[in-house]
């Protein structure tokens, strides 16, 4: 079954793509590329919820402990690496029978597909652009930071990094010319 419509609480048994139906404002209704009101009687109908086709939306992930199942969310297999590389996957199943750690199994989404399998440190919820520019604008400034404190006056690095805030955000920035 490719999609169920939004909406749908059965689904009529040897329908196939077309079974869909809902109960709404004391009326039958049918999915025909949209709802509409039926007066015959419905054959045999199943609960949305126990279709096998029917998948539980998936939760909003924090980034504590396992991704739930349907989540899409960033993996890296060393992500304490000093520049860690993630990737796109879609998490498909959660394992923990007979192991230590608990696992999830994943597909990536941005290579060939292929499934895989990591501890929750492995997964992070994919970042916002918002999240990356402000990963830049500190990286930015940390390294600002750093040439003002001159590497040595870790000391006074608090101060230094304010004044690199205040030179970055203002556009104080030199430019390397040919």
């Amino acid at each position: 079954m490719s999609k169920i419509p939004e909406g749908t609480q059965f689904i009529e048994a040897g329908c196939g793509e077309k079974g869909f139906r809902k109960y709404e404002k004391g009326c039958w209704w049918f999915f025909e590329g949209f709802w509409r009101h039926v007066d015959w009687k419905m054959g045999d109908l199943r609960p949305l919820t126990e279709h096998p086709f029917y998948i539980d939306p998936a939760t909003t992930w924090t980034g504590e402990g396992l991704p739930p199942v349907g989540t899409v969310c960033a993996f890296c297999r060393f992500p304490s690496m000093p520049e860690p590389e993630w990737q796109k996957v879609e998490i498909v199943a959660n394992w923990s029978e007979g192991l230590k750690s608990p696992v999830a199994i994943f597909m990536s989404t941005s290579f060939a597909p292929q499934a895989d399998q990591a501890i929750a440190e492995c997964f992070r919820p994919i970042r916002t652009a918002e999240q990356v520019a402000a990963d830049a604008r500190n990286a930015q400034i940390m390294g600002l930071a750093d040439e003002l404190a001159g590497y040595q006056d870790r000391e006074t690095g608090d101060k230094h990094k304010k004044l690199a805030e205040y030179l970055h955000d203002n556009g104080y920035r030199k430019e390397v010319q040919p």
